[in-house]
């Protein structure tokens, strides 16, 4: 005899998603706590079982409840807040304002970068490395040091940057009215068409920029598609930010990491 076990099916219970459940912008509720003394900030989420997405003016996102950020400059600042819970992500957000008195920026970065009220660098073209790249998180030397005038046949040298006092930049291309980009690049494609770095034709730029910190670093941030001679990748043009690695009043020295590669800037003064 065959003993046939039959074991009806039914669908399990299940808790879908429902529209009906979706967290309410208006019910956001957040501790944002300012450490005036580091310049930290925690931003803080309240409502219990819902989850922050916190969208910072610089570009960064967190989800992290508790997370901590730091505003080394002084002004008044937003973060634009969603949440999130098993049903979805808030259709709505909310912006909340928070205020920085003091800078944690040393003054004397600006008389350095920009003298007594403006200053123009150049490549320093005469010494290896002025050019390089390496491994993210090193100073960008390990897999590629430029040769003292290696790039003069691209017209690189050329190029000058002048910063001053009031946080206005400019980018002269000089007698070759060019930059020259990595041929990794996706941008510029029409001139990316000799299988290696290649020339673009661009004009004079005059935009700011903004000393600022992160990490214990000290950076140079500029705005979206600034210039700063080399273009290496598609996100350092469009997020230019460069980490002081060296700043003298006779050499400036920059790492662009955009957490795959780092590539190594150097400058001297125009004289």
């Amino acid at each position: 005899m065959c003993l046939v076990l039959m074991v009806s099916c039914s669908p399990e219970s299940s808790t879908a998603p429902s529209q009906s459940g979706l967290p309410k912008a208006a019910d956001i509720d957040v501790t944002i706590t300012v450490n005036q003394t580091t310049d930290s900030v925690t931003f803080k989420l309240n409502n219990k079982g819902e989850n922050p997405i916190w969208y910072f003016s610089d570009g960064k996102v967190s989800t992290v409840n508790g997370c901590s950020k730091v505003f080394s400059m002084a002004g008044t600042y937003s973060v634009e807040i969603k949440v999130s819970n098993a049903n979805g992500i808030s259709e709505g957000s909310v912006i909340k304002q928070f205020t920085i008195n003091n800078s944690l920026i040393d003054k004397t970065i600006y008389v350095k970068l920009a003298g007594s009220s403006s200053k123009v660098w150049v490549w320093d073209q005469n010494t290896a490395g002025h050019l390089g790249c390496g491994p993210a998180g090193s100073n960008g030397t390990d897999w590629y040091s430029a040769k003292p005038n290696e790039k003069a046949s691209m017209n690189m040298y050329d190029n000058s940057f002048i910063f001053t006092t009031g946080g206005n930049y400019t980018f002269d291309p000089g007698a070759g009215g060019t930059v020259l980009v990595n041929v990794g690049c996706s941008i510029f494609k029409s001139y990316n068409t000799t299988g290696s770095d290649f020339l673009v034709p661009v004009s004079s730029q005059t935009t700011t920029y903004q000393i600022t910190m992160d990490g214990g670093n000290t950076y140079i941030a500029f705005p979206a598609k600034t210039l700063l001679g080399y273009v290496p990748n598609d996100d350092i043009y469009n997020t230019p930010k460069f980490r002081i690695l060296t700043l003298t009043s006779s050499l400036l020295e920059l790492v662009a990491d955009n957490g795959t590669i780092a590539w190594h800037y150097r400058f001297i003064p125009k004289e």
